[in-house]
C-alpha cells in the first residue's frame, strides 16, 4: 500500500442552520485546519506482548522448554507442594531462557487436580536481568500432543504451557515478529439482588455480568460459565468459560479463557477470579454474595495495531475507525443506501489509507433522491463540543465526494445539517487524483461554545453520510474510497 501525500480540506460554516432550513456548503479553507493525520492515527492502547506456548519436558538431567518463542525457550525448574490426595498445590517455577542467558522468569503458580486425574495451574510472575520489568501470566496443562524431536525420553508428564508476556515500557529489544497488543486490567465483580455489576478503570470490562457455577456440593473443583457485556460496548459480549477450585481454607480461584463478540470479535480474555481482599468505596448495592476480584489480561486483534480509534481509545465515538472490521456487522453498523442509483459499495481492500480496508463506492448512474452512499448514526452527549475528520480518495477519472453530517434530536427529527459541497477529485486545486485528502469541522452541542465550533446545542444524535456526488459525473462510472473516520469529543 503505498501512501500518498495528504492535504486536509477543513469544513467551515459561519451559522448553524435553523431546523428545515436549507443546506449550507462547506468551503476549503485556504490554510490547514491541522497536519493531516495527527488527531486521526492515535496510539493504540495498552502494551505490546507477546503471545507464546510451550511444552515443558522432564528429562532426568533436568527440565527442558520447548517453545518457537526465544523469551521462553531454555530451561526451567518447577517444584511442587502438595500433600498426597489433596486436590489442591502450590507450585514455584523458574525459567531460565536460552536467549538471555543472565536472565531468569520467576513464576509461582497455584493448582488443583481435576477429577478425571488432570490438572491445571495459574503462573503470574515477572523477569530479571535483561528481562526485568518483564511480567508474564499463563496456564499450565497436561499436553494432548507429544511434538516431533523430543530432547530426551521424557520422566514425567509433558505439560503444556500457554499464556502472554507484557513487555516493560522501554523494552525495545521485545519487538518481536510475534508482537501483539495488549491491556491489563482489575475489576471487582459485585453480586446486587438485580444482577451483577462489574467495576473497573478499563472500559473493555466495566458494566455487567452473569455467571453460573456448575458445583457439587462438596465438591473442591467446578466450572464457570461467565457472560461480560461492559456499559461502553452494549453490542458486544465477552464469552468466558472457566474452571476453578476451592480451597481448603475456604478461599477459591477461577480461571477464565475466552473471547469477545461484537466489536470485541477479535479479542480474547484470560483472566483470574478470586475472593476481593478490599471492599472498594461506593459499592453500586448491597452485595447479596461474596465480591469477586478479577485480574488479566485482554489480547486485542492482530489489526488493533494499525487501528487509529479503536476501542475508544482518544474519545473517538466510531470505534471501527479504519474500517477493518466488517462495517455492516461491526458497531456502529454502517448501512448502504442507493439513492436509487445504480451503486456498488464495498468493503475492500483495494486501497486503503491506513490498515487493509476501506468503504469504497462506484457509481455513474443518476440518483433519485439524493447522493448514495455508507450512513450511520450515533448519539451525541450535551455540553460537548466534538471534532469530525475522514480521508477520502479518488483515482482517474475522478469521483465526486460529499460529505453530510445530520444533526438530529432524541426522536430523529432533524435540527439541522452540513454537508462537504460536491467537490469532485481533479477539478479543482488541492482536490487531485491519486491523493488521500482530508475533511475536517468542529460542532458542539453547548449552547455557549467558542466560535471555532458549529453549533447544535439540541442536537442529541448526529447521522454521518459517506457519499458519493454525480455532478460532474454522471454517466461515467468513478470510484471514490473513505478511510480513517474520525467523530470524536475534543477538549475545549
Amino acid at each position: 500500500m503505498n501512501r500518498t501525500t495528504d492535504m486536509i480540506l477543513s469544513i467551515f460554516v459561519l451559522l448553524a442552520i435553523p431546523i428545515l432550513g436549507a443546506c449550507v456548503p462547506l468551503q476549503p479553507m485556504s490554510e490547514p485546519l491541522v497536519q493531516a493525520n495527527d488527531d486521526i492515527e492515535q496510539e493504540a492502547t495498552g502494551q505490546t506482548a507477546t503471545e507464546f506456548e510451550a511444552i515443558d519436558v522432564a528429562c532426568a538431567d533436568g527440565n527442558i522448554l520447548l517453545s518457537e518463542e526465544p523469551l521462553l525457550a531454555g530451561r526451567s525448574q518447577v517444584e511442587v507442594n502438595q500433600e498426597v490426595g489433596e486436590e489442591y498445590f502450590q507450585v514455584n517455577a523458574l525459567y531460565s531462557p536460552t536467549a538471555y542467558p543472565d536472565s531468569t522468569w520467576v513464576l509461582p503458580g497455584e493448582g488443583f487436580a481435576t477429577p478425571d486425574g488432570s490438572f491445571i495451574v495459574i503462573h503470574r510472575g515477572h523477569g530479571t536481568g535483561r528481562l526485568e520489568g518483564a511480567r508474564m501470566l499463563f496456564t499450565a496443562s497436561p499436553a494432548e500432543d507429544v511434538p516431533d524431536d523430543l530432547p530426551c525420553e521424557p520422566v514425567g508428564p509433558l505439560v503444556k504451557l500457554e499464556g502472554i508476556v507484557i513487555h516493560p515500557d522501554e523494552a525495545t529489544e521485545f519487538s518481536v515478529e510475534h508482537t501483539i497488543t495488549a491491556t491489563e486490567f482489575e475489576a471487582i465483580d459485585v453480586a446486587c439482588a438485580d444482577g451483577n455489576t462489574l467495576l473497573s478503570e478499563e472500559p473493555l470490562v466495566a458494566g455487567q455480568s452473569e455467571v453460573e457455577v456448575n458445583q457439587e456440593v462438596g465438591e473442591i473443583y467446578f466450572q464457570v460459565n461467565a457472560t461480560y457485556t461492559p456499559t461502553a460496548y452494549s453490542d458486544s459480549t465477552w464469552e468466558l468459560p472457566g474452571e476453578g477450585f476451592a480451597t481448603p481454607d475456604g478461599r477459591f480461584i477461577v480461571i477464565h479463557r475466552g473471547h469477545g463478540t461484537g466489536s470485541l470479535a477479535g479479542s480474547k480474555m484470560l483472566f483470574t477470579a478470586s475472593p476481593a481482599a478490599e471492599e472498594p468505596d461506593d459499592l453500586p448495592c448491597e452485595p447479596v454474595g461474596p465480591l469477586v476480584k478479577l485480574e488479566g489480561i485482554i489480547i486485542h486483534p492482530e489489526e488493533y495495531l494499525s487501528w487509529g480509534n479503536s476501542f475508544n481509545s482518544d474519545g473517538n465515538l466510531l470505534k471501527n475507525a479504519s474500517f477493518e472490521q466488517d462495517p455492516q456487522t461491526s458497531h456502529p453498523e454502517w448501512l448502504i443506501d442507493s439513492r436509487g442509483a445504480d451503486l456498488v459499495a464495498e468493503w475492500t481492500t483495494e486501497r486503503a489509507k491506513t490498515g487493509t480496508h476501506a468503504l469504497a463506492l462506484t457509481t455513474g448512474s443518476s440518483a433519485e433522491a439524493g447522493w448514495p452512499g455508507w450512513f450511520t448514526t450515533i448519539p451525541l452527549d450535551p455540553e460537548q463540543n466534538y471534532k469530525f475528520q475522514v480521508s477520502a480518495y479518488s483515482p482517474p477519472p475522478g469521483a465526486g465526494l460529499w460529505v453530510s453530517l445530520e444533526f438530529l434530536d432524541a426522536q430523529g427529527n432533524r435540527i439541522g445539517d452540513e454537508n462537504a459541497d460536491c467537490w469532485t477529485f481533479g477539478t479543482r486545486p488541492g482536490i487531485d487524483l491519486g491523493m488521500w485528502i482530508d475533511i475536517a469541522g468542529y460542532y458542539s452541542t453547548k449552547a455557549n461554545a467558542d466560535s471555532q465550533y458549529i453549533q447544535f446545542p439540541s442536537a442529541e444524535q448526529v447521522r454521518i453520510g459517506l457519499r458519493q456526488c454525480l455532478t460532474l459525473t454522471e454517466g461515467e462510472a468513478t470510484t471514490l474510497y473513505y478511510d480513517d473516520i474520525y467523530f470524536g469529543i475534543k477538549a475545549p
